[in-house]
């Protein structure tokens, strides 16, 4: 039910792009950092983004990504409106449903476009000027063409991907008139990314944010990429084949929901541990804190213990004979 041709993002090549047969799901996800350094995301809230085609069978309206994107972030900001919120997300998504459509205690950082036409602020207006007031003033170079300039380029070290990396970068506001209409954007055009051939550029709502957080806050975007890999290959995420729309939209969200559960319950169960149990490979020998592997086979280890004991007698338990089984069983 609901199923459609996807394209591949991890497959896909830019001559070359790969479809798949499957559900499409927009996730937002909080990023949490565990106590021993590693960051991970939380999803929170997901919906189900339909193809023409499948909203055509399913007798529903076709709603883009980004509209479905909004929601979450309208949801998300509504019940918390006292808190401010700042959302790391593709180029996908940095568009003007997003940017002007977003609640005001949400910021947005994300990949902009290198031909992006931007603008500066309109001219101060004076008494006797007639007609409707600019929204925009003069056009201003885009990134790739600031980019190109040899001049004006800053040299920073920041933490990418849990590594330091050297970069360099130009920091700006402009308005970006397509996107954001006349909200100042500050630009960021980064040069010597790790792994990218060509300069980039991230866009920030927020221009209190220096070129180091958004950089560094973009890159906290790849929790969820890890996040995508442990519920399908740990908790089913996409095993499920529903014929009926509710199932759908139960079953696949549910592994969702038991990775964040699962998390959670490891955050506040190792704090009374000063040793954390985990199982390195031989191939993984400087592996120093747990996976989600590890948190999830603690969490079914304490379950079947527990269960184990309750189906005892009376007497004793032995509970070193049974280690070796609950290992196993914990682990798959």
């Amino acid at each position: 039910a609901s199923a459609g041709m996807h394209r591949d993002p991890l497959l896909s090549t830019g001559a070359k792009p790969f479809f798949h047969f499957g559900h499409k799901w927009v996730v937002l996800a909080v990023v949490v950092t565990m106590p021993w350094g590693k960051r991970l995301s939380l999803p929170v809230l997901a919906r189900l983004y339909r193809s023409e085609k499948a909203a055509a069978v399913a007798n529903k309206p076709h709603v883009k990504l980004t509209v479905l994107g909004l929601e979450m972030l309208s949801e998300l900001g509504k019940r918390y409106g006292d808190r401010r919120f700042v959302v790391y997300t593709d180029n996908g998504y940095v568009n003007r449903t997003i940017v002007q459509g977003r609640p005001k205690n949400i910021d947005v950082v994300g990949r902009g476009r290198m031909d992006a036409a931007l603008y500066a602020l309109p001219p101060r207006r004076t008494p006797s000027t007639m007609g409707r007031p600019r929204i925009r003033g003069r056009k201003l170079h885009s990134p790739q063409q600031r980019a190109d300039s040899p001049r004006g380029w800053t040299r920073l070290t920041v933490d990418i991907y849990g590594r330091a990396a050297d970069v360099q970068v130009k920091v700006f506001d402009a308005i970006w008139y397509k996107v954001s209409h006349g909200e100042q954007l500050r630009i960021v055009i980064v040069r010597d990314w790790p792994g990218h051939d060509k300069d980039d550029v991230l866009v920030s709502t927020d221009l209190s944010l220096r070129a180091e957080a958004v950089i560094e806050g973009y890159c906290q975007r790849w929790s969820l990429e890890e996040t995508f890999g442990w519920v399908k290959s740990r908790l089913g995420f996409e095993d499920p084949h529903n014929r009926v729309e509710h199932a759908v939209q139960r079953t696949a969200p549910m592994a969702l929901w038991c990775y964040s559960l699962t998390v959670i319950w490891y955050a506040q169960w190792s704090k009374r541990r000063r040793q954390l149990p985990m199982r390195a490979g031989r191939w993984y020998r400087d592996k120093t804190a747990p996976s989600f592997s590890d948190m999830l086979a603690t969490l079914r280890r304490q379950c079947w213990s527990t269960w184990v004991s309750d189906q005892a007698d009376a007497g004793r338990l032995d509970q070193k004979s049974l280690a070796p089984l609950l290992d196993v069983v914990g682990y798959g």
